[in-house]
């Protein structure tokens, strides 16, 4: 249950909030928009900014984190060293290893676990012997010392415990920290407010993705939804939770009998026995759509479920308020695209290579590579974007930024952005910071 990059992937994202998702470390959620004279990029293991082609130093773009709503101010590591960036580089502290920006300031953990607040240019040290950083604001910071919650007030320089359990697990979100104690009590804590809120005295696992609904196991195994402050039993003899989207109202789990259940719509329905799993599933103009372990897809309807296709094994995406998934064609031996709709499933297009599909924000267009590394969209029309693409970055349904002519040897190709047009932006580029690859060819 305990994520290690918890604030790094909540959010849920997700996921394909692409420029506006920046690479962080840990806890810290940032969001910009990326200008091509502020890019921060790799190039032969070095980091630069775009603006002047400075070198930051050696450095990983997954290490680089923006400052809310400001791209020009950043924090990111020198080999190990963490500098602030802030129209110059400005170096924190040594051998760090977790950090955040805490409202104007820098929270750092080094690899001693030593504790720092970066303030107006000086280090200030908080506490030693800590566990893990969780959430931090110009007046105040949350960490974890000894499984337990500690608050930090920044002008009075005083901590206090919050939370008195041990924790076992825990994940943070926007707004909090939800937990299981060591005592398998279930309990929410507000940053904000401080308030505790107890979901339930003896439970066994829970699962939230957005931190303000959740389902969970008690000790009896039993499967509860947890909303709008009230617990409801959804199902019994659970083993453990598969997939869920709070918002979509879904949960799929296995019991004791070892087979996969879906509940949603109030009902729960059968989906596999034994011999299968689930691999994804999408609710699709409330239609939920299934892909199994064995690359059988199916659309669930009232109680039963019925396959439409099979060797699915990839990509599984909403488009459109449709389905768009690839099948491999064993006896061409490629890949195609297919989208299923209103009851029929049409082929849009063949060889197009796996895991390459991806949509926009608002599903409304389709990006794949083909075979031969041709970058295009679909939005009811085919449209070829540029060739010999290794790894791309989509804004919207018509921006997308990519890294074309890769040489493996040098491990670098040259930047690009199109936007009605397309733009070199820079030569010798391995990956960018802030945005998230969608495919890298190999």
């Amino acid at each position: 249950m305990k994520n290690k990059i918890k604030m790094k992937t909540l959010i849920p994202l997700v996921l394909l909030l692409i420029v506006v998702l920046v690479v962080v470390i840990l806890l810290n959620r940032n969001s910009f928009t990326p200008k091509t004279d502020n890019l921060i990029y790799l190039s032969n293991g070095r980091l630069y900014i775009s603006a002047n082609d400075k070198v930051l130093g050696r450095g990983q773009v997954g290490d680089v984190i923006f400052k809310e709503n400001d791209s020009t101010v950043f924090l990111y590591k020198n080999e190990n060293n963490l500098y602030l960036f802030n129209q110059g580089p400005k170096k924190v502290i040594e051998n760090a290893r977790s950090y955040i920006f805490a409202g104007d300031n820098v929270l750092v953990q080094d690899i001693n676990n030593g504790l720092y607040l970066y303030v107006n240019g000086k280090l200030e040290k908080v506490d030693e012997n800590t566990k893990e950083i969780l959430y931090g604001t110009s007046t105040y910071l949350f960490y974890v010392k000894a499984n337990k919650i500690i608050k930090y007030d920044i002008g009075s320089k005083k901590s206090e415990e919050v939370v008195n359990k041990t924790l076992q697990e825990y994940n943070v979100y926007d707004d909090g920290i939800i937990y299981l104690a060591l005592d398998n009590s279930i309990e929410k804590y507000n940053f904000a407010t401080g308030e505790k809120n107890s979901i339930v005295k003896s439970g066994f696992k829970y699962y939230s993705k957005n931190g303000k609904d959740l389902y969970y196991i008690d000790s009896n195994k039993d499967l509860f939804v947890y909303k709008d402050g009230k617990s409801k039993k959804l199902a019994a003899k659970c083993n453990i939770v598969a997939d869920y989207d709070e918002e979509k109202n879904y949960v799929v789990y296995t019991k004791n009998d070892s087979k996969t259940y879906l509940y949603y719509d109030g009902k729960e329905i059968l989906l596999f026995d034994q011999s299968n799993s689930l691999k994804k599933i999408l609710i699709i103009k409330n239609t939920p759509y299934v892909q199994d372990s064995n690359g059988v897809v199916y659309e669930v309807k009232k109680d039963n479920k019925a396959n439409f296709d099979d060797n699915a094994y990839s990509s599984f995406l909403e488009y459109d308020n449709s389905l768009v998934y690839l099948k491999f064609n064993k006896e061409k031996d490629y890949n195609e695209l297919y989208e299923y709709k209103n009851g029929k499933k049409e082929l849009i297009k063949e060889k197009v290579k796996g895991q390459s599909l991806v949509t926009d924000v608002e599903n409304e267009v389709i990006y794949y590579l083909d075979d031969d590394n041709n970058l295009y969209t679909y939005s009811g029309k085919e449209k070829l974007i540029d060739s010999n693409v290794y790894k791309y970055y989509p804004l919207n349904d018509k921006t997308v930024y990519y890294i074309k002519d890769y040489a493996s040897a040098k491990a670098y190709g040259n930047l690009y952005l199109y936007n009605e047009k397309n733009e070199l932006i820079k030569k010798r580029v391995t990956d960018v910071a802030g945005l998230n690859n969608i495919i890298e060819n190999e």
